[in-house]
């Protein structure tokens, strides 16, 4: 087949793309090299008197395959990737060869070492992630009534809009437009608009202003309006958010600070829409305090008024609530089992961070107050939120792929670890508290068939919390797990039946303290013999000189990487690091291998560029690299960030 390289590895010909030959220093590939197969000479244009001798810079190199013979003890080509040496005949060479000719094994694009230019997630989330646009607390957000777009503002005081192709649907959000101009020069505290797109409300200190648009809907088109409402005789806390009624006749402000003063106030607009015919009707002043009521920062009702849902930052906590008369917050209960956790997000502690619903009550988005990310959710009952600690709807899906809510299956929260088993079809896991975990997979590495039938928890005596990473050895009768942040230390446990979790024992401790006072990151070669913490910029490096045996670990070196790591990775092979802080990854590569020293800094990927993810909390990954030679579809990371509430796969094509 012409422009094709032919040679013959285990008894099947491999073509251009499937091996590597280093002539003169250079790699060749590809129509570079000329290879007779079967008397016909494969690759570009043949040489025009057969195979030459010792190749220039401006050679050909041609080989005559004769079949593999004998393995070659004489050669200049070597093979970039290879095991099995093979032999095979090679005419008109002009010098001596060495080295020989091996089984050329492909690169692997998916797997170690991994590129950070190719990382991608080729899955569906039900979540939109801002950050790349603007990094800032959230000050208020508005969802289009037709589910087509929403709206954002935040500390630098402009509006900016997103848009849905799908309607209602987060995944399919990409960044549309930003004002040309702020719209305050005080702190915004929630945003609104009119219902027909043609004015914009929001709030500050002591007052709701509007400001008009040109073009329903197109911030670029907004203007200045000197109508207000004036409501500092009835603020009492700071102002956090404001939303309407539907029609506009009824305006409604929320108010903290913090577990005291948490009010709802209520206006009647005797003109809907027009803020100058407001006057205030009552305010809600026994609901709202304590640590779990209190904080309000945001508020949303149904569309018939009997249904208010809150947001406050005590924790990422909504509540719900029923009003007797509709509108009328002097007639609001407590909905029972009406708190429910939310730690799709890290903080709800902004300004006007409400809860956005489509109108029929069947989906509602649950906005971040600094992780710039909207999360998709949908009830099982229209405008209610669940009631307990989690939602698991649309997560759990099956077209949301690549991505689950591991909360359903019991996986637990606050993790700092996770490792698949050598077949994929268990996962385990290490929380905060609370031992290791494992859960069965019905598909192997598939996290959409995670099963909480099966689960095993085993007993990690004396270890405290943060353990950084863990590895089992071959067999499954030991297992290390550190460095850990509390106590400074690493475990080694044995199992008396290999990865039955139930059989596990302490079996000794090493601590870090003689060169660390504290742990941000920590990772645990695959053959047991490395061990590396973290603090700040510095990474110290141990040796074990008898794998997963704790008791011969050696102090061998500390070394300066110039930027904070609060995790860490290392290859198979000792000569990629991967190191993660806030929300970037960086790789290195280790000239020497396993040695932090002879490290150089290759790439850096922040995945606040991954719009349809959500934030990390920590760099908690399990990597699986299975070889590239059918394209491994299991090969990719897999995270599950501390608290748990989703998992996801990114993979590197």
């Amino acid at each position: 087949m012409a422009g094709q390289v032919h040679v013959k590895v285990g008894g099947v010909w491999k073509e251009a793309d499937d091996f590597y030959v280093k002539v003169g220093g250079v790699w060749k590939t590809g129509t570079e090299i000329h290879t007779k197969v079967s008397s016909t000479w494969e690759g570009g244009a043949a040489p025009s008197s057969g195979p030459v001798g010792l190749p220039t810079a401006s050679a050909i190199l041609g080989f005559d395959i004769m079949g593999f013979a004998v393995p070659i003890t004489d050669g200049v080509i070597d093979t970039k990737y290879g095991v099995n040496s093979m032999g095979f005949d090679v005419i008109g060479f002009s010098v001596p060869i060495s080295g020989g000719m091996r089984a050329p094994v492909p690169p692997d694009p998916q797997g170690w070492p991994f590129d950070l230019d190719n990382i991608q997630f080729n899955g569906k989330a039900p979540v939109y992630k801002w950050t790349k646009e603007y990094n800032g607390n959230l000050r208020g957000i508005y969802m289009k009534p037709d589910g087509t777009a929403f709206y954002t503002v935040q500390p630098d005081h402009v509006i900016r809009r997103h848009d849905m192709s799908v309607a209602y649907d987060i995944s399919t959000t990409t960044y549309n437009s930003v004002s040309s101009s702020t719209i305050s020069s005080s702190t915004v505290r929630g945003i609104s608009f009119k219902s027909d797109g043609t004015v914009l409300y929001y709030g500050d200190s002591t007052h709701i202003r509007q400001k008009t648009l040109g073009t329903a809907w197109d911030i670029t088109t907004l203007s200045s309006s000197s109508t207000a409402l004036d409501f500092s005789t009835q603020n009492v806390g700071q102002t956090r958010s404001l939303t309407f009624k539907p029609d506009g006749t009824k305006l409604y402000i929320a108010e903290s600070d913090g577990s005291n003063d948490n009010y709802i106030l209520e206006f009647t607009l005797s003109s809907a829409w027009d803020l100058s015919t407001a006057s205030y009707v009552q305010k809600d002043s026994t609901t709202f305090s304590g640590f779990g009521d209190g904080y309000l920062r945001g508020l949303s009702f149904s569309t018939d008024g009997t249904k208010l849902i809150t947001s406050h930052s005590s924790n990422t906590y909504l509540y719900q609530y029923d009003l007797g008369t509709a509108w009328d917050i002097s007639t609001l209960s407590a909905y029972s089992g009406n708190k429910s956790y939310y730690q799709t997000t890290n903080s709800f502690d902004g300004y006007g961070v409400n809860v956005q619903w489509k109108s029929d009550g069947t989906i509602y988005y649950v906005p971040g107050a600094y992780d710039e990310t909207l999360n998709q959710f949908e009830p099982t009952t229209p405008w209610r939120v669940p009631g307990t600690l989690y939602e698991y709807k649309p997560m759990n899906d099956a077209d949301y792929t690549d991505f689950v809510m591991p909360r359903q299956y019991n996986v637990p929260q606050s993790l700092y670890g996770c490792r698949f088993n050598s077949d994929g079809t268990k996962l385990y896991f290490i929380p905060l508290l609370g031992g290791i975990q494992s859960r069965n997979l019905t598909s192997a590495y598939d996290i959409k068939t995670l099963t909480s039938s099966g689960g095993v928890t085993g007993t990690l005596s004396g270890l405290g919390f943060g353990p950084k990473d863990f590895m089992f050895n071959s067999n499954g009768t030991k297992l290390l797990v550190g460095p850990e942040i509390q106590n400074k230390n690493i475990k080694e446990y044995t199992l008396s039946t290999g990865f039955d979790l139930s059989t596990i024992s302490l079996t000794d401790t090493f601590a870090f303290t003689s060169q660390m006072s504290s742990i941000s990151g920590g990772a645990i070669s695959d053959d047991g013999i490395h061990i590396y913490a973290s603090y700040g910029q510095n990474m110290y490096q141990y040796t074990m000189t008898t794998p997963f045996d704790v008791s011969t670990v050696s102090y061998i070196r500390v070394h300066n990487f110039g930027i904070n790591i609060s995790a860490i990775r290392i290859s198979p092979d000792g000569t990629q690091m991967i190191t993660f802080n806030g929300q970037t990854f960086t790789t290195f590569t280790l000239g020497t291998a396993w040695d932090i020293s002879t490290e150089t800094q290759d790439k850096s990927f922040d995945y606040k560029n991954l719009t349809n993810l959500p934030s990390l909390y920590d760099g908690n990954i399990c990597i699986v690299s299975n070889g590239g030679a059918s394209g491994a579809p299991e090969n990719g990371w897999y995270h599950f960030p501390y608290y748990c509430s989703q998992g996801f796969k990114v993979e590197f094509n």
